[in-house]
């Protein structure tokens, strides 16, 4: 049985503080991704170069590696919230707490010369290094997405997907066609959809505009906008039961879901 959802209702999703919480989520998310790719695009580059030419061995399995650590990431917050289902808000936080260490491990690690000049080709030991700052943002992007995703039932999500899209596109015209509560429920996610993917536009935007200055320090600022974040977020409200329901994402109007069918994302 799933473990019951920390955030159970519009009203916990949506309350100011968790708004607060959700936006700086994807800014941190948009950073840090942005920042791991200005930190490796010299070797990114001659990846890509090198798996053009025919090598495209070591370029897929550097692909892998690097989806196999966001995997392991969402796993670790799967396995918190799982393990932690009386105190939520524990299961919630550690591996919000984990993701913002491991880029702040990162930051310290950059800093000491661990992976080479800033958007250099890694320190002259080839992709090796380059290859763990991938794996360790992508760990720390999992644990970040999975954690707000189970912890609102699937309503909520940290980095952007094709899903998210889709739901926001289709909320708007559902919107569109609706009225009354059902239409300005309906507005209210399509806009919580739509400043989460700005603040993960920007998250990036803003990285990009400061690498040059900042350079490893990046993700440091990252793990500070997620701790803060977090801090927003960890208590959502007053004391929750045991028994918890979903956070019903919008239907169309007349529609009832059918059991256990997938919610739209945020």
């Amino acid at each position: 049985m799933p473990a019951p959802a920390l955030f159970r209702t519009d009203d916990d999703v949506f309350a100011p503080r968790a708004l607060l919480g959700w936006v700086g989520f994807s800014l941190a998310a948009g950073g840090a991704l942005a920042g791991a790719l200005l930190a490796c695009r010299d070797v990114l580059g001659g990846a890509a170069r090198a798996a053009a030419d025919g090598g495209r061995a070591p370029f897929a399995l550097g692909c892998a590696l690097v989806l196999a650590a966001f995997v392991a990431g969402a796993t670790l917050a799967a396995l918190a919230a799982e393990t932690w289902v009386v105190r939520r808000e524990l299961g919630f936080a550690l591996p919000l707490v984990l993701s913002s260490a491991a880029l702040l491990g990162v930051a310290f690690s950059g800093r000491a010369g661990a992976f080479g000049a800033f958007g250099g080709p890694g320190g002259g030991a080839g992709p090796a290094p380059c290859l763990g700052l991938l794996g360790a943002v992508a760990a720390a992007a999992g644990l970040l997405n999975s954690s707000v995703s189970l912890a609102t039932s699937k309503a909520v999500r940290a980095t952007p997907s094709a899903g998210a899209v889709a739901d926001l596109v289709t909320g708007l015209v559902r919107a569109a066609l609706g009225s009354g509560e059902e239409r300005a429920r309906e507005l209210r996610w399509a806009l919580l959809r739509a400043v989460k993917l700005a603040a993960f536009a920007a998250g990036g935007a803003l990285a990009a505009a400061n690498s040059g200055r900042l350079q490893y320090d990046l993700f440091a600022a990252a793990a500070a906008v997620l701790v803060v974040a977090l801090g927003l977020t960890a208590a959502p409200g007053d004391e929750l039961p045991e028994a918890s329901a979903r956070v019903e994402a919008p239907v169309p109007a007349g529609v009832a879901p059918p059991a256990g069918a997938p919610r739209g994302e945020a």
